[in-house]
């Protein structure tokens, strides 16, 4: 058809190539462009928007994303129906607002050394309601990074079974 026509193909070996055929004088060529890092990165990207996607739908969890000084830029269903905040009224005030006053500091700690040294961890937290509830549970904090500097990070809130709800229930 002395068109150039692109495809992507996969090697046996686990690399994938990018190959452009486009006509010449004397027939055609073609022009391999190795795609392997690209390729691998699309499947993360695809687990991890998979992996957000079923933490957002689970009804004992609550997914938390905070922006680099630990300001929250959205919270999923289950923290608004456990705390009684619409995502606007959150959205851009401290994290550590949301805290118990006498774990403040530790979870003030906790999350600046998740942003500064990259490396997930978990704590024991006790969140406030809209009403002023408590809400004990852990929640485990990852950052996002790019470049091997954080920009921001990924909250998962588990309440615990004994929270005051429970005790208010029993």
């Amino acid at each position: 058809s002395r068109q150039a026509e692109r495809f992507e193909v996969g090697a046996p070996d686990g690399r994938h190539f990018v190959v452009t055929v486009f006509p010449v004088a004397i027939g055609a060529a073609a022009l391999l462009s190795n795609v392997t890092e690209v390729h691998a990165l699309r499947r993360k990207l695809e687990e991890g928007e998979a992996l957000q996607q079923a933490v957002r739908v689970h009804a004992n969890a609550a997914a938390i994303k905070l922006d680099a000084r630990a300001r929250i830029e959205s919270v999923d269903a289950s923290f608004m129906a456990w705390t009684g905040f619409a995502a606007p009224d959150v959205a851009g005030h401290r994290m550590l607002d949301l805290v118990a006053p006498g774990q403040r500091l530790d979870a003030a700690e906790g999350i600046e050394r998740v942003l500064r040294e990259g490396q997930p961890r978990a704590m024991s937290l006790t969140l406030l309601s809209k009403r002023g509830d408590e809400i004990d549970g852990v929640i485990s904090l990852a950052p996002i990074q790019t470049d091997f500097i954080a920009h921001g990070a990924f909250a998962l809130f588990i309440p615990s079974t004994d929270s005051d709800k429970a005790r208010r229930a029993a």
